[in-house]
């Protein structure tokens, strides 16, 4: 109508056979990463066809298979921004955990071109005391592969409580899971555990990376291999 608000209805076809259009050229790469960036971000490894199921059931757009590895690959690299960033605060997380717990061991070490991340050591005073006042002989080393934009590995160690529970006692996050790596760990383990050399313990291991001799080499220890 003139007001340019109003619609005045003269004819009306009650009777269609018209079909919903999925297909959307309006559905760019950028909207759709933004749409799917959190599920992107909690599973990097989704198969872009699912991203496409959702994107058809959700908002009803369907588009090419391109466009829809574009579009995770764009999440990708805003994830990949936000770890970056994350690494840029390790010195300053290390600074309020020794300001804020007593005894705490953080240890960051870095790599050729510095300064970049290689591995960071964490242990809490209340770990060493739980563990040599209250926990069994007994300590399982481990690591897994983290994922992620920039990998690595998390090493572990565990001992068990009276009640036969996990009991943690330090973390690792390092760049492989290499002799090197083991070796860095375990040292830094056998300083600030400075456990008592006239007592044994018994450690379990799956024997990777050459792990098993390095422990020999530092503690007095009995193993169990898995």
């Amino acid at each position: 109508m003139i007001d340019g608000v109003t619609f005045m209805l003269k004819t009306l076809s009650d009777q269609h056979d018209y079909y919903r259009q999925y297909h959307n050229k309006e559905a760019k790469v950028k909207w759709i990463a933004s749409k799917f960036e959190k599920l992107v971000k909690s599973n990097p490894s989704i198969n872009v066809r699912v991203i496409g199921e959702l994107l058809r059931e959700t908002y009803k757009v369907s588009v090419d298979i391109r466009t829809l590895y574009r579009a995770k690959n764009r999440a990708l690299k805003e994830l990949a921004k936000d770890h970056g960033k994350c690494f840029g605060y390790l010195r300053r997380y290390a600074f309020m955990l020794n300001q804020t717990n007593p005894g705490v061991s953080v240890h960051i070490c870095t790599q050729n071109p510095q300064p970049t991340f290689q591995r960071i050591f964490l242990r809490f005073e209340p770990q060493k005391v739980g563990f040599l006042e209250g926990c069994r002989p007994f300590i399982g080393v481990d690591g897994c592969h983290l994922k992620g934009p920039f990998g690595g590995v998390l090493l572990s160690v565990v001992s068990l409580d009276v009640n036969s529970g996990l009991f943690p006692l330090t973390v690792c996050i390092c760049e492989k899971e290499t002799h090197g790596s083991w070796e860095w760990f375990l040292n830094k383990l056998k300083i600030y555990l400075n456990y008592p050399e006239d007592r044994k313990l018994t450690f379990m291991s799956d024997r990777q990376k050459g792990s098993n001799l390095l422990i020999e080499g530092s503690f007095i220890s009995i193993f169990v291999f898995l």
